[in-house]
């Protein structure tokens, strides 16, 4: 018992887990270990162990019943359950013979998710398990400033002349909220990791298709933020772009870092966080796009 919290203690110390968070997540680590919940938790390590395609299904109704049994908030629950299987997943990578380097990048997800969770619920955990337990079923892959996942594209795509069909693969394109610059060298460093390590999808093709669904790729960001800035880079990189508007202002919270209130209420520290303000204020539409480039 002892060992399996030690884990999840030195899990958090080596990824500098904020102190509050830490305290809060070794309160309920001493509930969860100390009580009945803990033979659930042993359960669902031995599973993994024997199969890394776990669901997130599983993993979110393990920790309703973990809470249940130690009155230890569900958020909370879920990530001390990844916490946990994280040993289990750099066995996996190495069975796989997945490069290392791409485990230490991928674990880095549970970090994003935890200051996440807090700043829209004032909770130290993990909001959801579903976009997490791409990770450890080893479909999505952190490598640098992203995450990549093989992906079948939803709708056709010209691309420099290419034409992309509905249903071609692709490499699609998340950014975790790392807190590090997206610069134009960590950008292509990571889509040339991505595409060594997919290069097996796609045998026949010197380019490879890589696909992205973003708020960052927002096209009023040509026109609130300087040229020379790194989202604005970012989208330069894309041959296509297809643009959408949010019905809402619910997805401002990636920009304000808590759910959406009222304009006043909202935080405007940064110059984004400005100028999205003042694009509320004027009523106009947020938005982002679908981007893909050949690379």
């Amino acid at each position: 018992m002892q060992e399996m919290k030690n884990i999840v203690l030195n899990f958090m110390k080596e990824q500098a887990f904020p102190e509050e968070a830490v305290k809060s997540l070794t309160v309920a680590l001493d509930k969860i270990y100390d009580g009945e919940a803990l033979s659930i938790l042993k359960q669902i390590n031995q599973e993994y162990q024997e199969d890394y395609r776990i669901k997130a299904d599983v993993v979110t109704e393990t920790a309703k019943k973990i809470s249940e049994i130690s009155g230890v908030d569900q958020k909370q629950c879920n990530i001390v359950i990844y916490m946990g299987l994280v040993p289990t997943l750099k066995k996996h990578y190495i069975n796989k013979g997945y490069p290392l380097e791409n485990f230490y990048d991928t674990i880095r997800e549970l970090k994003c998710k935890l200051l996440e969770c807090y700043d829209c619920f004032g909770v130290w955990g993990m909001r959801g398990c579903h976009v997490s337990n791409t990770h450890f079923a080893m479909t999505r892959f952190g490598m640098g400033v992203f995450q990549f996942e093989l992906i079948r594209l939803e709708k056709d795509f010209l691309v420099n002349g290419v034409q992309l069909k509905k249903g071609d693969l692709a490499v699609n394109i998340h950014i975790p909220r790392l807190g590090e610059p997206i610069t134009y060298e960590a950008r292509h460093s990571a889509y040339k990791r991505a595409k060594e390590f997919f290069k097996s999808s796609f045998p026949n093709d010197d380019k490879i298709p890589f696909y992205c669904h973003s708020w960052i790729l927002f096209k009023k960001h040509r026109e609130i933020l300087k040229p020379t800035s790194n989202m604005v880079s970012f989208m330069d990189d894309f041959d296509t772009l297809v643009e959408y508007d949010y019905p809402d202002y619910n997805e401002t919270w990636r920009i304000f870092g808590r759910p959406f209130t009222t304009i006043e209420e909202m935080p405007k520290d940064s110059s984004v966080q400005k100028a999205y303000a003042k694009i509320i204020e004027r009523g106009e539409k947020t938005g982002g796009a679908e981007g893909v480039f050949l690379y």
